[in-house]
């Protein structure tokens, strides 16, 4: 919470040019935290059938959840809405894993077994990760086509991209706009296209840019 409050202030002050001082900084900063403490109830209701939710979870516009399995969210996690509502659907028996300091926002995610998502992972709009190809089909119809999806820490998902049952996306790894995964993604690889094929690897410069990209969007 601390570092929470830090941060609002710290842009607060960056965004107007005041010093701490200035009246306005703790007026918008009001403002702002009342706006967070909807932001923690909207999140607590839509996901109030969780069996483990942690601190500082919030949920900016619509998130929907379909909710019949084990739904394990992390801290700081947060779910955003701001092109199409973010879609989160757990079938009986499933168990969806999203880590620490995640940053959701406007993505699919649908699971009939297991999906894992690590620390400090961006979902951008539009983005589908499902670890079945029967999407609310029959159980017999699931089984046959279902298979655990894993997403390492600090990956990056891009708009429209989409994750088929059975992948695991490396650490740090980026996945291009629109492209469908259907293998293994190693460590800090960048893929693209339909299939997805690897376009190259992150250098370490480029790793250090892009980690902790997502924490720092969930500590504002």
């Amino acid at each position: 919470m601390k570092r929470l409050l830090a941060a609002q202030l710290q842009q607060i002050q960056t965004e107007g040019g005041w010093s701490s001082r200035h009246p306005l900084v703790y007026l918008l900063l009001v403002w702002r935290l009342a706006g967070l403490g909807w932001r923690w109830l909207t999140a607590r209701w839509a996901l109030r059938g969780a069996p483990q939710l942690g601190k500082l979870v919030f949920a900016k516009g619509r998130l929907q959840v379909q909710l019949r399995g084990a739904l394990h969210v992390g801290e700081r996690v947060r779910f955003w809405s701001t092109i199409v509502p973010t879609q989160l659907r757990v079938y009986r028996g499933a168990t969806l894993v999203i880590g620490d300091d995640c940053f959701i926002n406007g993505s699919l995610l649908v699971a009939h077994q297991s999906i894992t998502i690590g620390r400090g992972v961006y979902l951008a709009p539009m983005a589908q990760i499902a670890d079945s190809y029967a999407f609310g089909m029959a159980t017999a119809s699931v089984a046959a086509s279902t298979a655990p999806i894993c997403i390492g820490d600090q990956a990056w998902i891009a708009t429209r991209a989409i994750i088929l049952p059975g992948v695991s996306v490396g650490r740090g790894a980026v996945v291009g706009v629109g492209a469908v995964v259907d293998t293994d993604v190693p460590d800090y690889a960048v893929v693209a296209g339909v299939p997805a094929k690897i376009i190259r690897f992150l250098e370490d410069q480029a790793r250090d840019a892009t980690a902790g990209l997502a924490e720092k969007i969930t500590a504002q």
